[in-house]
């Protein structure tokens, strides 16, 4: 692996988020952990045959739950991947596929429902409309994905993984969604991306009950293609899965023709979340706080 080739420092100012290089994860935010030190995302490229680009996300503290300032540096990944497709195919590092995972033992048990107030943040910046968005991007990619499924899965941490083409899961991992019991509703997406992953009385189901499904459970149901022993081999796994796909041309052709993003959907969803959230009652298993603004 290498770092993720982008123009040096004239990208880096572009972002505005660059303040150093790392040796081998390309740009450290402002607002990682550690007051800079520890990314929380990372960026690279493989130089195989074809070439993949690897996004993993990096808040291991937080178990790589959502929030803002992940999202933050999430926006900044995209943009990098984006800079990278828009040069000339010709390239011989040009990526043609991408896999999706986290570092730690889970790839993301949903939202951080833990109080996260970013330096220079404001109501707008830390909604759930903002937020969230760089986690529909991957669909934006034009480039077939998949998502390493590692640890407990919940909510949010289940709709990123359904805007990629195809997902793998470790032995351990398990996925649910919990919205019910936990007075949330559907994000990113998820209202759409479930149905067509598993079907629509299916999603319902799963849905509606509140159940957790393990590794084998999700194969079974179709939301998984693939189960493998470790983290390391789930991961692996999902390398070798994206480069079968991106090898093929008539299967990169379902990368590529993925619906664009229904903005109204989205945008609907997020609505209809953050009404929950002032509410008071989201999360309130497991002692969140809710702030109207």
């Amino acid at each position: 692996l290498k770092d993720l080739k982008v123009a040096d420092l004239d990208i880096c100012h572009f972002w505005g988020v660059a303040h150093s290089w790392s040796s081998n994860f390309g740009l450290t935010g402002a607002d990682c952990e550690n007051y800079g030190e520890t990314p929380r995302v990372k960026c690279m490229v493989t130089e195989s045959t074809p070439p993949i680009v690897l996004m993993e996300l990096n808040s291991v503290s937080t178990f790589n739950m959502m929030d803002s300032v992940l999202g933050g540096d999430t926006q900044a990944m995209q943009q990098a991947v984006q800079d990278m497709l828009s040069r000339d195919r010709s390239r011989k590092d040009y990526p043609m596929g991408f896999v999706l995972q986290g570092a730690g033992p889970h790839f993301c048990p949903g939202g951080n429902h833990h109080p996260v107030t970013p330096k220079g943040g404001t109501p707008f910046t830390m909604s759930t409309l903002i937020s969230s968005y760089c986690n529909v991007q991957f669909r934006e990619n034009a480039m077939p994905g998949v998502t390493a499924f590692t640890g407990s899965n919940v909510g949010g941490g289940v709709a990123i993984a359904t805007n990629t083409t195809a997902r793998v899961a470790a032995v351990n991992a398990s996925m649910a969604f919990g919205n019910m019991s936990r007075g949330a509703s559907p994000l990113m997406w998820l209202s759409r991306n479930l149905c067509d992953a598993i079907g629509r009385a299916e999603a319902i189901s799963i849905y509606l009950t509140d159940s957790t499904f393990s590794s084998y459970g999700a194969l079974k149901a179709g939301l998984v293609c693939g189960v493998s022993p470790t983290l390391p081999a789930v991961k692996q796994q999902a390398m070798l899965v994206s480069r079968r796909i991106a090898s093929s041309p008539s299967a990169r052709l379902v990368a590529w023709t993925v619906p664009d993003l229904n903005t109204m959907r989205y945008n609907m969803e997020a609505t209809g979340f953050n009404n929950n959230a002032r509410g008071g009652t989201m999360f309130a298993n497991v002692g969140a706080k809710s702030k109207a603004h």
